[in-house]
Protein backbone atom coordinates (compact mmCIF):
# COMPACT_ATOMS: atom_id res chain seq x y z
CA UNK A 1 0.00 0.00 0.00
CA UNK A 2 1.71 3.05 -1.41
CA UNK A 3 5.26 1.43 -1.69
CA UNK A 4 4.99 0.63 -5.20
CA UNK A 5 4.34 5.09 -5.50
CA UNK A 6 7.30 5.35 -3.36
CA UNK A 7 9.79 2.78 -5.63
CA UNK A 8 8.87 4.54 -8.39
CA UNK A 9 9.59 7.60 -7.09
CA UNK A 10 12.91 6.74 -5.74
CA UNK A 11 14.38 4.71 -8.79
CA UNK A 12 12.74 7.83 -10.84
CA UNK A 13 14.79 10.26 -8.68
CA UNK A 14 18.40 7.88 -9.56
CA UNK A 15 17.89 8.88 -13.13
CA UNK A 16 16.05 5.73 -14.28
CA UNK A 17 12.94 6.16 -16.69
CA UNK A 18 9.66 4.62 -15.84
CA UNK A 19 8.22 2.52 -18.52
CA UNK A 20 4.56 1.87 -18.99
CA UNK A 21 3.63 -1.19 -20.64
CA UNK A 22 -0.31 -1.61 -21.17
CA UNK A 23 -0.60 -5.15 -22.72
CA UNK A 24 1.19 -6.60 -19.16
CA UNK A 25 -0.49 -8.84 -16.66
CA UNK A 26 -0.01 -9.27 -13.29
CA UNK A 27 -1.50 -11.84 -10.94
CA UNK A 28 -1.86 -11.01 -7.19
CA UNK A 29 -2.58 -13.61 -4.68
CA UNK A 30 -4.12 -11.95 -1.65
CA UNK A 31 -3.11 -12.96 1.89
CA UNK A 32 -5.92 -14.18 3.33
CA UNK A 33 -4.66 -12.89 6.38
CA UNK A 34 -4.80 -9.43 4.44
CA UNK A 35 -8.90 -8.42 5.80
CA UNK A 36 -10.67 -5.32 4.44
CA UNK A 37 -10.26 -3.21 8.00
CA UNK A 38 -6.33 -3.84 7.49
CA UNK A 39 -6.02 -2.47 3.90
CA UNK A 40 -7.96 0.34 4.91
CA UNK A 41 -5.53 1.02 7.66
CA UNK A 42 -2.33 0.93 6.00
CA UNK A 43 -3.88 2.59 2.50
CA UNK A 44 -4.69 5.50 5.15
CA UNK A 45 -1.46 5.51 6.83
CA UNK A 46 1.12 4.96 3.92
CA UNK A 47 -0.53 7.57 1.80
CA UNK A 48 0.17 10.06 4.91
CA UNK A 49 3.45 8.96 5.04
CA UNK A 50 4.14 8.67 1.18
CA UNK A 51 2.85 12.36 0.88
CA UNK A 52 5.26 13.62 4.11
CA UNK A 53 8.13 12.39 2.66
CA UNK A 54 7.57 14.11 -0.91
CA UNK A 55 5.99 16.84 -0.48
CA UNK A 56 6.63 19.92 1.99
CA UNK A 57 5.08 23.05 2.95
CA UNK A 58 2.35 24.15 1.76
CA UNK A 59 1.25 20.96 -0.68
CA UNK A 60 1.69 18.93 2.20
CA UNK A 61 -0.63 21.49 4.28
CA UNK A 62 -3.41 21.66 1.35
CA UNK A 63 -3.26 17.50 1.35
CA UNK A 64 -3.95 17.25 4.67
CA UNK A 65 -6.39 19.52 4.95
CA UNK A 66 -8.14 17.65 2.03
CA UNK A 67 -7.58 14.31 3.86
CA UNK A 68 -9.15 15.66 7.05
CA UNK A 69 -11.96 17.68 5.58
CA UNK A 70 -13.01 15.56 2.63
CA UNK A 71 -11.06 11.96 2.46
CA UNK A 72 -11.70 10.83 5.55
CA UNK A 73 -15.17 11.43 6.26
CA UNK A 74 -16.15 10.40 3.31
CA UNK A 75 -14.63 7.57 3.88
CA UNK A 76 -16.43 6.92 7.04
CA UNK A 77 -19.50 8.04 5.78
CA UNK A 78 -19.44 5.47 3.02
CA UNK A 79 -18.02 2.40 5.87
CA UNK A 80 -20.88 3.00 8.08
CA UNK A 81 -23.42 3.52 5.05
CA UNK A 82 -22.10 -0.39 4.11
CA UNK A 83 -21.62 -1.27 7.86
CA UNK A 84 -18.47 -1.84 7.67
CA UNK A 85 -17.71 -0.88 11.28
CA UNK A 86 -14.34 -2.76 11.60
CA UNK A 87 -12.98 -0.52 8.43
CA UNK A 88 -14.41 2.40 10.48
CA UNK A 89 -11.77 1.63 13.46
CA UNK A 90 -8.80 0.75 11.08
CA UNK A 91 -9.51 4.22 9.02
CA UNK A 92 -9.05 6.36 12.35
CA UNK A 93 -6.29 4.25 13.49
CA UNK A 94 -4.59 4.84 10.38
CA UNK A 95 -5.39 8.56 10.11
CA UNK A 96 -3.76 8.91 13.91
CA UNK A 97 -0.65 6.56 13.24
CA UNK A 98 -0.09 8.33 9.68
CA UNK A 99 -0.01 11.66 11.49
CA UNK A 100 2.14 10.42 13.75
CA UNK A 101 4.57 8.91 11.55
CA UNK A 102 4.58 12.17 9.31
CA UNK A 103 5.11 14.42 11.98
CA UNK A 104 8.57 12.10 13.29
CA UNK A 105 9.70 12.10 9.36
CA UNK A 106 9.33 16.10 9.36
CA UNK A 107 11.30 16.61 12.48
CA UNK A 108 13.94 14.31 11.50
CA UNK A 109 14.21 16.41 8.38
CA UNK A 110 14.19 19.34 9.91
CA UNK A 111 17.08 18.68 12.57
Amino acid sequence: YWEDVDFCVRVSRWGYKLLFCPDSYIWHKVSASNKSSNKEYYMVKNKLKFMSKYSGGLRFNLFLLFTVLIDIPLKIIINFGLGRFKNLKAIIKGEFDGLRLAVSLENNIIS
